[in-house]
Formats: C-alpha cells, sequence, structure tokens
C-alpha cells in the first residue's frame, strides 16, 4: 500500500472518531442517563455542549493561531482531544463531564478543520473531492456501523469503555501523524487573520456560508425527527424500521461517494446546485407520495443520499475558494453547519408542537428550494 494511499485512511479513521464522538450518546442516551443518575433530558446536554464547543470555540482558537505550522497545531489539537476525552471518561460529576465535553468538540473539530485542509492540499486536483469524500466516509461508518455497534456492546462495555477504544484510536493517529505526515510547504504557513478575513468580501464565499446555514436547518429539521415521522404515517413500518435505519446510513455512504465522482467531473459549484435540485425533487416526491408506503420510503432515501452527495461540495468550495490555507474561513462552514442544524431541529419542534409532526416535511421543502436560489444565484456570478 503506498503511504499517501495508508495517510488518507489513517484520517478516515480519525474522522470516524470525530463522528462517534459527537453521536454515540444519542445511540446510548438512556444507559449514559441511568450510570450518570440523571434524566435522559439532562443527558441530552451532552450533545448540545459538544456542538457549542465546535461551533463557537473552533473558529477562536483558529483565529489565534492562524500562522501555526500546520502539522505542529493538528497535533497539538489532537492531543489535546485525547486529553479531554480522557476528562470525560474520568469526571467524578455530571457538570465537569458537560465541561469536558465542551473542550471536546473545541479541540476535535478543530483538529478536524486542519484535517479537511490537510487532505485537500496533499491531494492532486483532480481527486480533491474523492479525497475528501474518502475522509468524510468515515463520519459515514460511525451513523452507519459504529453506533449501532456501540449500542450493541453497551451490555458488555459500559459508555466509558467505548471511550476508551476512541482513545486509543486517536493515540494510534497521533502517532502516524508525529512520525510520518510531512510538514507542509512554507508558504502554505503565512497568511494572517487580516490575509483570511478578506476572503469574506467574496460573494461566492459568503454563498457557500448562508447555503450550508439552509441546508442544514432543513436537514437537521426532518433527519431528527425523521424515524417518528414515518412511523407516524405508517405504523406499520415498526418491526421493519431497523432495516429502513440501515437504508439510511447505507444511503449517506452512497451519496458521500457519488458526490466525490461528481464535484472532481463538473465542480464544486455545479454539484452543490444538482445536489440542491434532488433534495428539493425528493422532497417534493415524498409529498405528492405521502400515501405510499414504498415510495415515502425510497425517496427519504433518496433526500438523505442527495444531502450527502451535496454536504461534500460545501467544505470542497470553501477550500477551493481560499486555497486550503484561510483555516478561520473554513471552520465557518463548521459553524453554519452547527448552527443550521440548532435552529432546524428547534424549528422542528415547534412545529412537532403546534402543527404535528407531518408538517415538517414542508419547512424542509422551503429550505431546499431557498438553497436552489441561492446556488442559482452563485452560478451567474461564477
Amino acid at each position: 500500500m503506498k503511504q499517501a494511499q495508508l495517510t488518507l485512511i489513517v484520517f478516515m479513521l480519525m474522522n470516524f472518531v470525530i463522528g462517534m464522538s459527537a453521536m454515540v450518546f444519542g445511540g446510548i442516551l438512556d444507559q449514559v442517563a441511568l450510570s450518570l443518575n440523571v434524566s435522559v433530558a439532562l443527558t441530552g446536554l451532552l450533545a448540545t455542549t459538544f456542538s457549542i464547543g465546535a461551533a463557537i470555540g473552533v473558529p477562536i482558537i483558529l483565529i489565534v493561531f492562524a500562522k501555526a505550522n500546520r502539522k505542529r497545531l493538528m497535533l497539538i489539537l489532537l492531543a489535546l482531544s485525547l486529553l479531554s476525552n480522557i476528562a470525560t471518561i474520568l469526571a467524578p460529576n455530571f457538570a465537569l463531564l458537560l465541561v469536558a465535553r465542551t473542550l471536546m468538540g473545541i479541540t476535535i473539530n478543530g483538529y478536524g478543520v486542519m484535517a479537511i485542509s490537510t487532505v485537500s492540499s496533499l491531494a492532486e486536483k483532480d481527486r480533491q473531492g474523492r479525497s475528501l469524500a474518502f475522509l468524510i466516509m468515515g463520519n459515514a461508518l460511525a451513523m452507519l456501523v459504529g453506533v449501532p455497534l456501540a449500542r450493541a456492546l453497551s451490555g458488555i462495555l459500559d459508555w466509558r469503555g467505548i471511550f476508551w477504544i476512541l482513545n486509543a484510536l486517536t493515540l494510534m493517529a497521533f502517532s502516524y501523524f508525529y512520525f510520518i505526515l510531512p510538514n507542509p510547504k512554507e508558504e502554505a504557513e503565512k497568511m494572517s487573520i487580516l490575509d483570511q478575513f478578506r476572503y469574506l468580501s467574496s460573494i461566492k464565499v459568503w454563498s457557500i456560508l448562508i447555503f450550508t446555514l439552509v441546508m442544514f436547518s432543513g436537514f437537521a429539521a426532518l433527519n431528527t425527527f425523521v424515524t417518528p415521522f414515518l412511523l407516524d404515517r405508517f405504523p406499520s413500518l415498526h418491526p421493519i424500521m431497523s432495516l429502513v435505519l440501515v437504508g439510511l446510513g447505507l444511503a449517506s455512504f452512497i451519496g458521500n461517494n457519488i458526490g466525490g465522482h461528481l464535484s472532481d467531473r463538473i465542480g464544486y459549484s455545479k454539484s452543490m446546485l444538482v445536489g440542491a435540485f434532488l433534495q428539493a425533487l425528493n422532497i417534493l416526491f415524498v409529498i405528492i407520495f405521502r400515501n405510499f408506503t414504498l415510495f415515502n420510503i425510497l425517496f427519504v432515501v433518496f433526500w438523505i443520499m442527495s444531502a450527502w452527495l451535496t454536504g461534500l461540495q460545501l467544505n470542497l468550495g470553501i477550500m477551493q475558494e481560499t486555497h486550503h490555507d484561510a483555516r478561520f474561513i473554513i471552520s465557518l462552514t463548521g459553524t453554519s453547519i452547527q448552527l443550521g442544524s440548532a435552529i432546524g431541529s428547534s424549528i422542528a419542534a415547534l412545529i412537532v408542537a403546534n402543527f404535528g409532526i407531518k408538517n415538517i416535511i414542508f419547512f424542509t421543502l422551503g429550505t431546499t428550494l431557498t438553497m436552489l436560489v441561492i446556488q442559482a444565484f452563485a452560478q451567474r456570478i461564477s
């Protein structure tokens, strides 16, 4: 195996760790609540604080260390994420556990930004999309395999045991990067924070960030409630709901892979337009065929696939517009994702409480149509 391929695999495995760090509590929330002797609702804050740390802390870290050596900063953030993960395991009370989770959100997602820019800079220009897709595949594997496996293992290992496994993977990745990963070229290290701020005058950069915020608002609204949404319409799905969820996981995996090939062929901007169109079309079909079980499942699966196809383009677009070096601007994509997800899930909760769960779909339809307008405008100015 070539060293470049092995390096990409290690980056992908660390992205799996990032995905597991963010999502694992969702799969074992009831058991974590029992072990900590707190309510399930309160335990949900473990995911919330992680997201808040990622949304707010990462851009600040990257502003402060704007001119730091890329490899050195990545290793420092990886080491700090390992320490914050250990603090999560050893926290003596719930308050300190929340603090550790916030620090974990900052450090491991800060590493994630550095990993994205590093993988993109190491890849050949005509393979950047596929390289980034392989990196993001780690996140899809966490959703498809990692979280269900963690649930299955929870009878043998408690949640702390699962985090020790994630720590072992992190330590392996740290060792590999320390000894094997080459240092970036010196000229890539000279961009000051003021130089990075100049990218904020770019309409293309703003269109990507706004597109990201809108897309993840609509995605989180429906994806958060997708299981009860389908069961509310079709109670007969109860016995096979686990298979439906596997199908949704496979859709994310396949969509991400297709997105990598598509961006390498037609570019990130056209791929975003295609992705927005496919999302809008599938959501529209869910509404039109709302009384047909099989069609609803298929179009929700295709919607998930098209969303993951599109999501890849957002990071790729920001990197190409900033030439991979504006770490702070790249981190704003993650901030838009986190804020969009928080906004979308909150709006969905209000819709469920006041209008019924079946009406979430109309909010998601509105966001997909808004994405089409945004990207059609971006195409005109490109």
